[in-house]
């Protein structure tokens, strides 16, 4: 493992001077070809780490370096500060039809951009996630609380599985339920319009880091750009290396822990179970009746089993 870091410590280094700063120069049908060979020359001297696995990642991941690359290429860099209609195909009057529902980066994901630049906002917004999340939470536990008959009226769904938000609100306005199942149906209709309060923010929420997110892609630094770059292209294939190594220990404790398993039986166990079969067998045989070549036959099998 320690050696393994070793050899590609400054790997890292070595594709930001590679991928970032001669981009616009690379030969994108032979780059990979010097990414693989760098990658095999330092794993020269580390045997238990295979060179096609490591290769295999970096060809999985040069699929999408390369085609930002070629995007960058022939665009150039300011096609990384470019958003385009996301474009979805929607029914109408019967027939498919390509409608645009938001922005999608030319480069950068959203999501890639948020996560790095607009971690705030996405907090904001997990936390509120989470906040439904507790709320179904709650429903879940009040509907436990209702007894067996009160879950077969109109309040509760057929699958008996959750409470009917309009139903809840009309057993409350008619008082149609005992004093306990209203108690319930009560704190039932207050967690449904908090939901529906926190659930209209988080669509408000969502739709303006949304457009946060396009503004902010638009107006990209240079050197944010790198960064993105950097986090989109480097760090999966840094990571996807970096996990090679406990990948191929656990491949090999798993095949030892076969092998020991396959072994487990010492061959002084196995002397011992057969004569242990061996001594049933005899007593087995001891029981069986027959005439008189057939009890002769019965012991000569038991010599041959003493032997």
């Amino acid at each position: 493992m320690n050696r393994y870091s070793e050899a590609f410590q400054d790997f890292e280094t070595f594709l930001d001077g590679e991928l970032l700063e001669k981009y616009a120069a690379l030969n994108l049908s032979g780059e990979e070809d010097v990414l693989a060979r760098e990658v095999f020359q330092r794993m020269t001297e580390i045997p238990l780490v295979d060179k096609y696995e490591a290769y295999e990642a970096l060809h999985a991941q040069w699929r999408e370096i390369a085609t930002d690359l070629e995007i960058l290429q022939t665009e150039g860099f300011q096609a990384a500060r470019q958003v385009d209609p996301r474009l979805v195909v929607k029914k109408k009057d019967g027939r498919d039809q390509e409608a645009q529902e938001g922005w999608m980066g030319h480069v950068f994901p959203f999501e890639l951009v948020q996560k790095r630049l607009l971690p705030k906002q996405l907090a904001e917004i997990k936390a509120l996630e989470d906040q439904i999340a507790r709320i179904s939470g709650d429903l879940e536990a009040l509907l436990e609380e209702l007894g067996e008959e009160d879950k077969e009226a109109n309040f509760i769904t057929e699958e008996k599985d959750a409470f009917v938000p309009a139903e809840v609100k009309k057993a409350l306005k008619e008082k149609s339920a005992g004093a306990e199942a209203l108690a319930i149906l009560k704190k039932a209709d207050a967690l449904f319009t908090q939901e529906k309060a926190v659930k209209r923010q988080l669509k408000e929420s969502e739709a303006a880091l949304h457009l946060k997110t396009k503004a902010v892609i638009e107006h990209l630094s240079d050197e944010q750009i790198r960064e993105l770059l950097h986090e989109k292209w480097i760090c999966p294939l840094i990571q996807a290396l970096h996990d090679l190594p406990r990948k191929s220990i656990g491949q090999f404790l798993t095949k030892l822990d076969s092998l020991c398993r396959k072994y487990s039986t010492t061959f002084d166990q196995v002397e011992a179970q057969i004569a242990e079969t061996e001594a049933e067998l005899e007593v087995l045989l001891d029981q069986l009746q027959g005439g008189e070549f057939d009890i002769q036959g019965l012991q000569e099998f038991k010599k041959m089993l003493r032997d």
